[in-house]
């Protein structure tokens, strides 16, 4: 998770009260001290939340109720490569309340 993940996030947390990133492990060139450094910069506006078990794999954005973006793309280690548009693929989806209950059912999850 480097700054390209941190500085949107940040933006978000500014404008709106409930701002979370979820992460399993750190990975590519993102180190634990720059997970900290981050966590302290950001304490006020996005909670940064380890997650130790289950492994996440999970590539999701979703805001208000409905609006969901699902990719398999890496943010946190910006895994594209510049010279190859379709290495990585994301969809955009809307529908009502389906932010909500993707947040209900990942959280479910969490707490199994």
């Amino acid at each position: 998770m480097v700054p390209a993940l941190f500085n949107p996030a940040e933006v978000a947390g500014r404008r709106i009260n409930d701002v979370r990133v979820y992460f399993s492990r750190y990975t590519g060139p993102t180190k634990k001290r720059h997970v900290a450094e981050h966590r302290e910069r950001l304490h006020d506006f996005v909670d940064l939340l380890a997650i130790r078990d289950p492994q996440l794999h999970a590539k999701f954005l979703a805001w208000d109720k409905d609006h969901v973006v699902v990719s398999s793309m890496n943010w946190g280690s910006q895994s594209g490569l510049p010279d190859n548009r379709i290495d990585e693929i994301g969809l955009y989806l809307k529908g009502p309340d389906l932010a909500t209950s993707l947040m209900k059912k990942f959280e479910a999850l969490l707490k199994k």
